[in-house]
């Protein structure tokens, strides 16, 4: 009878002192407080490499950057170009031109014809640098 008690006694005790030492020791969250930014700097960071998709006229034609009138931006208002704007896209040698079902390396786009452009926004001084990493001739000149 003494050791049917006495198990009894331990089970219990083991038992309360497991949830004595769950409540004991709170659980606590840590978080990592966001570095404050200045809004200068905010607008900042969205110029520079944001990504340009972007579908307009062709205007002009040079050999390094051609320029387009923008028909449409998928970029938001505050970092892409205008609707309207004309804008020039420089090329990268990489940059490559999907025109009727292939790419070219060194295509080159026509003046009227209409193009959908990917590439990224950096910060060129006082203007934004548009660079195409990639030309898609949606329609070309006759």
């Amino acid at each position: 009878m003494k050791s049917r008690r006495a198990w009894y006694v331990l089970v219990l005790t083991t038992g309360l002192s497991v949830a004595a030492a769950g409540v004991a020791r709170p659980q606590t969250v840590q978080t990592t407080p966001k570095p404050m930014v200045s809004p200068k700097a905010k607008t900042q960071s969205q110029v520079d490499g944001s990504k340009l998709r972007v579908e307009g006229t062709v205007t002009q034609v040079a050999a390094d950057w051609f320029e387009i009138e923008v028909l449409r931006s998928a970029a938001k208002a505050s970092t892409g170009p205008a609707i309207g704007s004309r804008i020039r896209i420089h090329r990268t040698g990489g940059a490559k031109v999907w025109r009727d079902g292939a790419y070219l390396r060194d295509g080159i786009v026509k003046v009227g014809e209409k193009v959908q452009i990917a590439g990224t926004i950096s910060n060129g001084g006082s203007a934004p640098l548009y660079t195409a990493k990639l030309i898609k001739v949606v329609q070309t000149t006759p």
